[in-house]
C-alpha cells in the first residue's frame, strides 16, 4: 500500500547502469494504479450523506413525536385542572349558599344580613349623602303553630311565606 500517494495512475520508471557506466536509456516501466481508501470513494461519501440526512430526519421526527406527546399530556392535564376548578367552584358556591342561607326556606340568614348591614354602614360613612333602609318582618305567635300543629306544618308555612317573599 502506498499511503502517502494520492489515488490515481502512476508510472514507475527505472533507468540503470552497469559497472562500466553504460546506461540503459530506455529503462524499465511499471504502471501502477492506486485506489482511494473505501471511505474516500464516491459511494462511501454518498452513503455518509444519506446516513447523515436520515439521522437528521430521525432526530427531527423523534422530537416532533415527543412534542406532540407533551402537548397531548398538557391538554389532558389542562382538562383535568379545568374539571377540578369547576368542581371547586361548584363546592365553594354550595358552601357559600349553605353558610349564608336558611336550609328550609333558602332565604338569606342572619350572617348574610349582618355582613350586608356592615357593608351598607361602611358605605354610608364613606359616601356623603348615601342612605339605606332596613325592613324587618316578624311572624307573630309562630311558636304556637309549631307547638300545636307540629314542626312539619310550621315548616310548610315558613316555606310558603319565603316563596311569597322571593
Amino acid at each position: 500500500r502506498y499511503t502517502n500517494l494520492d489515488p490515481g495512475k502512476y508510472q514507475f520508471q527505472v533507468i540503470g547502469s552497469n559497472n562500466d557506466d553504460l546506461w540503459n536509456e530506455e529503462g524499465a516501466k511499471l504502471d501502477l494504479l492506486i485506489d482511494a481508501p473505501w471511505w474516500m470513494t464516491l459511494w462511501a461519501r454518498a452513503l455518509a450523506i444519506v446516513l447523515g440526512l436520515y439521522a437528521v430526519y430521525g432526530f427531527t421526527n423523534w422530537r416532533l413525536r415527543l412534542n406532540r406527546r407533551e402537548i397531548a399530556e398538557r391538554r389532558a392535564s389542562e382538562k383535568r385542572l379545568s374539571r377540578e376548578i369547576e368542581e371547586r367552584r361548584a363546592v365553594e358556591s354550595k358552601l357559600f349558599h349553605i353558610a349564608y342561607h336558611d336550609a328550609l326556606t333558602g332565604l338569606p340568614n342572619r350572617l348574610w344580613l349582618l355582613e350586608r348591614l356592615d357593608e351598607q354602614i361602611e358605605r354610608g360613612r364613606a359616601e356623603k349623602g348615601y342612605m339605606f333602609a332596613l325592613m324587618f318582618i316578624d311572624g307573630d305567635r309562630f311558636k304556637q303553630i309549631n307547638d300545636t300543629h307540629g314542626h312539619q306544618l310550621g315548616d310548610l308555612i315558613l316555606d310558603a311565606a319565603a316563596r311569597g317573599l322571593h
